[in-house]
Formats: structure tokens, C-alpha cells, sequence
């Protein structure tokens, strides 16, 4: 499955105007995106709510629904200091949000991937 970075970005960015995932999914309405998918409808709301849950998660969180094991993990597979990783998920340095959206969206193609995989069998 997949969904381009520009589409992944503009799905991201109005989830984080919602505190509730039901009225998120309610007020896409049909999207250009989606006529991808029309033969596969299950996989919209697969996409909708991975990208919901993608940005209410910590970067620690978001290491975990991708399955990477550790920050030395992610350090390596990322390419991004550990320390950098330490002070992010201590808050006390933040993500900018160019990283997030960068990041988030390897973890999300991760997730995604992962769990057609899943379906699969």
C-alpha cells in the first residue's frame, strides 16, 4: 500500500486539528487520494486511522508501533544521533515538525506495510 509524502502531510496536519478520531474520518468526505483505494475501502479507514493515531504518538510510541526495538535502533536505522533521539523523547529539545512529518511518515509507510502484509496471510 501506499500514499505519497504531500497527501500523508495534508492528512497529518488536519488530524492534529481534531481531539476526536470518529469527526477526523467524518469530515474527509471523498478525497482525490482515495479514488486509489476504491476498490479496497477498508484500506481508507486502514490509512485514515494509522495517520490519526501517527500524530496523538510520542516518538517513543511511534518507535514501538513500528516495531523498532530501542533509540539505538532507530539511531542507526534513522541516521539520527542518539543523543538528538534522547532529548527528543526527555523533551528537552523539541522535534521540529519538518522531522516529525519526515519521520512519522517512514513509520507510518512501516505500519502500514507491516500490517498488509499481515492481512495477507
Amino acid at each position: 500500500m501506499y500514499l505519497d509524502y504531500e497527501t500523508y502531510v495534508q492528512l497529518f496536519l488536519e488530524a492534529e486539528e481534531y481531539d476526536n478520531y470518529e469527526m477526523y474520518v467524518a469530515e474527509r468526505g471523498w478525497q482525490e487520494w482515495m479514488n486509489a483505494f476504491e476498490s479496497e475501502p477498508d484500506s481508507i479507514s486502514h490509512i485514515l486511522k494509522a495517520v490519526y493515531s501517527l500524530r496523538t504518538m510520542s516518538l517513543q510510541d511511534m518507535r514501538s508501533a513500528a516495531g523498532i526495538p530501542s533509540r539505538v535502533a532507530m539511531s542507526r536505522s534513522y541516521r539520527i544521533p542518539l543523543r538528538t533521539l534522547e532529548n527528543w523523547d526527555t523533551e528537552d529539545s523539541t522535534i521540529l515538525q519538518h522531522t516529525l512529518l519526515l519521520v512519522s511518515y517512514t513509520i507510518f509507510l512501516k505500519i502500514i506495510n507491516k500490517d498488509g502484509e499481515e492481512n495477507e496471510d
